[in-house]
Formats: structure tokens, C-alpha cells, sequence
């Protein structure tokens, strides 16, 4: 098994307005977090996020993108 490195992510989420069709993402926030190294790849790790400014029932989106490993 190869390990996964500790690295840092971009977690974007916000609210989506209009239909399936036609949607708009709207208060969209951004939030950087970091992932500690596993051992094991695959690995679940958990990640607790505070989502400031949106309730879970107002939440219509979160993505995380910018996968960057974190040299130590």
C-alpha cells in the first residue's frame, strides 16, 4: 500500500437558486482545510468543517478542489 501525504484542500459551498435547468450558485463561501497523512491508501478520514454564514437545511452545494500535498 502506498500512504497518502497530509494535504491541503479548498472546500468551496454555498446555496443554489432556480431549477435543475437553469440554477445559480449564490453566497458562495470558501474555506481552506487540511487532511493529516494516512498510512493506508485508500483512506476515510474524517474532517470536521464549520460552515459559517449557511445552515445545513440552506446548503445546496460543496466541492473540494485544489488537492496540494503539504511538504513537512
Amino acid at each position: 500500500m502506498i500512504p497518502c501525504p497530509h494535504s491541503a484542500e479548498t472546500v468551496e459551498y454555498g446555496q443554489i437558486q432556480g431549477t435543475i435547468d437553469n440554477f445559480q450558485e449564490i453566497n458562495v463561501q470558501n474555506q481552506l482545510i487540511n487532511a493529516p497523512a494516512s498510512v493506508l491508501a485508500p483512506s476515510d478520514v474524517d474532517i470536521p468543517l464549520q460552515l459559517k454564514g449557511i445552515s445545513m437545511d440552506q446548503l445546496g452545494f460543496l466541492r473540494i478542489h485544489d488537492i496540494q500535498p503539504v511538504m513537512q
